[in-house]
């Protein structure tokens, strides 16, 4: 066999170079679990949620690379901040999940009459439950003509944060959640005025499940357009998918369901999330958002009220078939960097 001519081996490299750069495009991705009170003290559930360090090891196991606790602030009083549960529970879970996820703290409420106290007690909070960072969670979807004003004030609170120490030493992360259940024109107007992806290291569309336009593939990705058209990006966003059925509005009487509930009650699977008149995300209707978050590179999907779920083991428990439809999602040490 002759010797490789120099241009040969020249356009080998340049091949296999392009196939190495193409192998790792786009960033890793996220899987989020919303935690709530609920989740950590489950009520009337069959299931162990999230109320032993084993739990948290199943969802890890399950693909979820993000833990999200959730707390709120006194808006009225001291401006202290609450968390749901209690610092040195995070605090445990922080060291038990280690590397392998991340774990951060959401506050429903915030205000800067006194940002110095705020940064001081933010600071404490991070440092008492070895999280990341910390997100705030918005209702913006104002017509008092004052969501421009709340938008910028959830800068500063980011850009707060941005000045703090998070786990190990390294700059606190944060973020904002925004309710995706019918973000108007005037929503994205302010979200693009303001733009607080500017601050914010992540953002998280919550998408309920209140009818059959809210939980299709069109309503995910006219969000996914939108806050793409406004920030330039969509790399910083997530959906977070509610793990509960709901009927429609105006039905009489009202209903409420648990995902785990209409699984077993006969819902399709790979059906478009309708059962008995309740609307919800099939595992259908979540692999086709996953191939959204693919298409256009977002950040990831997770879930809330999670304590709706099936266990992260079985395989059409909403985690499990969020985790395992995004095809770049990194379990094995994406997140130690942070």
């Amino acid at each position: 066999m002759p010797p490789l001519r120099c241009e040969t081996w020249v356009a080998f490299l340049i091949y296999n170079l392009l196939a190495l750069c193409l192998s790792g495009v786009g960033a890793s991705q996220q899987a989020t679990v919303f935690v709530y009170p609920r989740d950590v003290n489950p009520y009337k559930h069959p299931y162990s949620v999230l109320s032993q360090p084993s739990d948290y090891k199943a969802y890890m196991d399950a693909g979820i690379t993000q833990f999200i606790f959730t707390g709120d602030m006194d808006l009225y009083g001291s401006g202290d901040l609450h968390l749901y549960p209690n610092a040195t529970y995070i605090q445990s879970i922080s060291k038990l999940v280690g590397d392998r996820a991340r774990v951060l703290l959401c506050f429903s409420h915030y205000y800067d009459s006194n940002l110095p106290k705020f940064r001081r007690d933010a600071q404490a909070l991070i440092d008492a439950t070895g999280a990341a960072g910390v997100l705030f969670g918005t209702y913006m979807e104002r017509t008092d003509g004052k969501a421009y004003k709340y938008w910028r004030l959830l800068n500063k609170m980011m850009a707060s944060i941005r000045s703090l120490k998070g786990r190990n030493g390294r700059r606190a992360l944060t973020g904002f959640w925004f309710d995706g259940f019918n973000p108007g024109p005037t929503f994205w107007l302010n979200l693009k005025k303001s733009q607080p992806w500017l601050n914010a290291d992540y953002a998280y569309a919550l998408i309920f499940s209140v009818d059959e336009v809210r939980t299709s593939y069109e309503w995910a990705r006219d969000i996914a357009d939108r806050f793409i058209e406004a920030s330039g990006d969509g790399s910083k966003l997530s959906f977070i998918l509610q793990c509960y059925g709901y009927s429609a509005p105006d039905a009489s009487p009202f209903v409420v369901r648990r995902y785990y509930e209409l699984i077993q009650g006969g819902a399709d699977p790979r059906g478009n999330g309708t059962f008995n008149g309740t609307f919800f995300h099939s595992p259908y209707q979540i692999e086709r958002k996953a191939t959204i978050v693919d298409k256009y590179d977002l950040l990831g999907m997770g879930v809330n009220a999670v304590d709706g779920d099936l266990p992260p083991t079985n395989p059409l428990s909403m985690v499990r078939v969020i985790t395992r439809s995004m095809s770049r999602l990194d379990t094995a040490g994406s997140l130690r960097v942070q």
